[in-house]
């Protein structure tokens, strides 16, 4: 494909917002296999035709990119496809510049970079998985739960129910009181396969923990589902939880330009409240001192599309290395100054990605997939 269209709210707001996961689901007896979407690709992908543009309102934009992809180091691959081959310091090109990719996992002990913390942010994301993909023991998740939460974070993101991650995180914020926000992946096997999840959680059952459950991570992005088929299952899921005792409050995770497309005729009616994934990074226009602004701006454009309904940045943040994207520059100062941004315009609003680096992802776009880990910011 020569290039990719992106629906943006404007031109200074051209948002590109993508996720950053490959759950695995060894608690199901396999691992899934990588489907290689964790990292950015540059929004929904629609042809440049008459029947797209139409869909489009009058005030959105539309900008014409290129994809690159990434050379990728042999010794960075996804671990799951090389769990023994670990992940060493490495060069990497990309469209003509040179980085040097630190991989060293992000320290989470009491450091804190930027003299804010958890205390009235929404939340944390967290992933159960070793450097190397493997399940992280029971141990070793409540421990990094007590990190999170002595940091002041009172919610904490999960994706999937694999690694026993109902059992062990659930136990955590018993223990530290903090609440869960719930997460059905969706992948390239499509709904079907996710549908055991949701009986898992109603199985589960304990509500007083649950904070919120997210019924997909950018499945429509990803086009592991279309929107209709997503909205049915949040239908469906809704109901099984609620036969099961749960009242609380059920949405999904994609990215802007997804709701821009879809929002109003499939998915705003479905859901409690909207949940994005809005990550400043990705948008070469936006310096890490705005990416606070961006993020508020573009908060503002998802209530607008869902008739005022409440938002909730379910993923945000800035990588700490990897190569820059225009005026979006990674690196440890740079997520600093960013994640204090947002946090300051919105951080009641954003769950932050996320708690550690993830080694066992491949680099990705920009090469920065393994570089998010932000515990020490907080």
């Amino acid at each position: 494909m020569k290039g990719a269209f992106i629906l943006v709210a404007d031109l200074a707001t051209a948002a590109v917002m993508n996720g950053h996961h490959r759950p695995r689901d060894s608690h199901y007896g396999h691992v899934l296999h990588h489907h290689k979407l964790h990292k950015h690709p540059r929004g929904l992908e629609f042809q440049s035709d008459t029947t797209v543009q139409s869909e489009m309102p009058s005030h959105i934009a539309e900008i014409d990119i290129s994809r690159r992809a990434p050379q990728i180091n042999p010794a960075c691959l996804d671990s799951a496809d090389d769990a023994n081959m670990g992940c060493t310091d490495s060069a990497y090109h990309i469209a003509g510049n040179l980085t040097t990719l630190p991989c060293s996992q992000t320290s989470t002990a009491s450091t804190n970079l930027s003299g804010i913390t958890g205390e009235g942010q929404y939340g944390m994301s967290y992933t159960p998985y070793t450097q190397d993909g493997g399940c992280k023991g029971k141990n070793e998740v409540l421990a990094d739960l007590k990190v999170i939460t002595n940091k002041g974070f009172d919610r904490v993101r999960f994706y999937s129910t694999d690694c026993s991650a109902l059992s062990h995180i659930g136990e955590a914020c018993k223990n530290d009181g903090c609440r869960m926000i719930l997460g059905i992946y969706i992948d390239q096997t499509g709904i079907a396969a996710a549908e055991k999840q949701v009986q898992e959680i109603a199985d589960w059952a304990k509500w007083d923990l649950v904070d919120l459950v997210v019924v997909g991570n950018e499945a429509i992005q990803n086009r592991f589902c279309d929107a209709p088929a997503l909205a049915a299952f949040i239908r469906s899921t809704k109901a099984t939880l609620k036969a099961h005792g749960y009242n609380g409050k059920v949405t999904t995770a994609e990215t802007a330009n997804v709701w821009q497309r879809y929002g109003a005729s499939h998915l705003c009616a479905e859901v409690d409240l909207v949940g994005a994934n809005i990550h400043p990074y990705f948008n070469p226009t936006v310096e890490a001192a705005k990416a606070g602004k961006f993020v508020v701006s573009q908060i503002d454009e998802l209530s607008r599309i869902c008739m005022g309904q409440k938002v909730i940045n379910l993923e945000t943040g800035w990588p700490n290395a990897g190569v820059a994207n225009g005026a979006a520059v990674p690196g440890e100062d740079k997520q600093v100054t960013a994640i204090m941004a947002i946090a300051k315009a919105a951080g009641a609003r954003c769950v932050f990605f996320s708690y550690s680096n993830d080694l066992w992802k491949s680099p990705g776009d920009f090469n920065v997939e393994q570089h998010w880990g932000c515990a020490d910011v907080f």
